[in-house]
């Protein structure tokens, strides 16, 4: 690798369809740093900072997701309150342990519709 191989991007916006990193070419060394193939420690994903999203289009993926979690009626329980405070343990006990009951019921239901 040499001085000329390094890029750094700077941008409110980038385009990842055109954009690729091939990790095989990261090897080698500069000044003494031996770089060696990433292997598995090369990034998945997509990691956003709090408070940042991803639009596709005009649509913000966060308000879609939030809109699903919302109309499916998604339980999204708080562990480090429920660890702190026994009652919202046991009532998010009781919560899952109906939510469970319920959709054993659709299912039932649903085999006998067939």
């Amino acid at each position: 690798m040499k001085p000329d191989d390094i890029i750094t991007i700077t941008a409110d916006t980038i385009d990842l369809d055109s954009f690729t990193i091939d990790y095989d070419a990261l090897k080698g060394s500069y000044n003494g740093i031996s770089i060696t193939d990433f292997g598995d420690s090369a990034p998945k994903g997509i990691k956003l900072k709090e408070g940042e999203d991803i639009t596709i289009g005009d649509r913000s993926l966060l308000k879609t997701l939030d809109a699903i979690a919302e109309r499916l009626a998604i339980l999204e329980t708080n562990t480090n309150l429920e660890a702190e405070f026994e009652e919202l343990h046991r009532l998010g006990n009781q919560y899952r342990k109906m939510e469970a009951e319920l959709k054993d019921k659709i299912a039932t239901w649903n085999i006998l519709k067939k």
